[in-house]
């Protein structure tokens, strides 16, 4: 599966937890509990046919991932999110790509 949340219905925040990552920063006058995730999913070329793939650079592959998740009010909001302080990146490929972006 390639979803914010698994087969059985758990989030980011309920996968970390069960592996003993609990994400909780407090502040003061409030706290925050859990973790946020982009994910996105791309190819590794601009185009093909049956013989042949015109493959991207992995810097503009970087930048269409990054363009995509800015483009995305909830996926930009994540990036944007001040109290998060603490971030990780997983990257799957073949010729496409699959990439989740976790923030705590």
């Amino acid at each position: 599966f390639f979803e914010h949340e698994n087969l059985a219905g758990q989030t980011a925040a309920d996968r970390g937890n069960d592996v003993g990552y609990r994400c909780f920063k407090d502040f003061g006058s409030f706290y925050t509990e859990g973790i946020s995730e982009n994910t996105i999913h791309g190819w590794m070329y601009s185009s093909f046919n049956s013989r042949t793939r015109n493959y991207i650079t992995l810097e503009d592959l970087a930048f269409r991932i990054v363009d995509g998740w800015m483009n995305s009010s909830g996926h930009r909001e994540n990036i944007l999110t001040e109290t998060y302080v603490r971030e990780g990146i997983g990257i799957g490929a073949e010729e496409s790509v699959w990439v989740s972006q976790n923030f705590c």
